[in-house]
């Protein structure tokens, strides 16, 4: 195993600094197949990591692709995170400081988990040419349930694994730049649409199906 199997996705942010500090991670862990989602700042998450990925599977590059938000992370994180899939594997999440406790922490080797996160996954680009991209009509949250469900059903298993990278969302920011603002107005708004989306493919009980508790 080697970085050169991987190609990273780094999501464009327009608040100053966050993308750049990104790429110098990946940069210093090795990585130099890196491409840009651009979501012209506040737009469609989803869409932006679907119209990367296409570009990818055109090229036929790495055996992984490691989306990439707002995080940072040590130059060890990307090898061990590869470490953590077997065959059986379509993506691995690092440790966070996440919204879900599965994805909080991990013991001393990578455990199964319900679903991950469009934080910082890493997919073995077979598995997401199977399972498909992440739901475009659901712009911000809501892929990551998607997507997870899809992959189990498709017979994959996902993990988290105990190497970590560094993020904070954007609503627990304490001072917020205004294209964030903006961002999370947008965010609350399409919130009742993409419950409307669920619904529709999964019924009303939509959480007992993607997350069962």
């Amino acid at each position: 195993m080697n970085v050169n199997d991987i190609c990273a996705i780094v999501l464009k942010y327009e608040e100053p600094g966050w993308t750049e500090q990104t790429i110098a991670c990946c940069e210093a862990a090795g990585i130099t197949k890196i491409v840009i989602a651009d979501r012209d700042g506040v737009g469609n998450m989803s869409k932006a990591f679907n119209r990367a990925a296409i570009e990818i599977y055109k090229a036929r590059l790495p055996k992984f692709i490691w989306f990439l938000t707002n995080v940072t992370f040590t130059p060890d994180v990307p090898l061990a995170l590869m470490a953590a899939f077997d065959d059986k594997t379509a993506a691995v999440h690092p440790c966070h400081d996440s919204d879900h406790a599965h994805l909080k922490t991990c013991g001393h080797t990578p455990q199964e988990v319900p679903f991950i996160e469009f934080t910082a996954p890493m997919f073995r680009t077979e598995a997401l040419e199977k399972i498909g991209g992440a739901e475009e009509a659901m712009p911000y949250w809501g892929m990551d349930l998607d997507w997870s469900y899809r992959a189990k059903q498709a017979g994959y298993n996902l993990k988290v694994s105990l190497a970590r990278v560094q993020h904070v969302y954007l609503r627990h920011q304490k001072a917020k730049h205004p294209i964030s603002t903006f961002r999370e107005q947008l965010r609350a708004y399409h919130h009742k649409l993409t419950e409307e989306a669920l619904v529709q493919k999964y019924g009303p009980k939509w959480e007992q199906t993607l997350w069962p508790r």
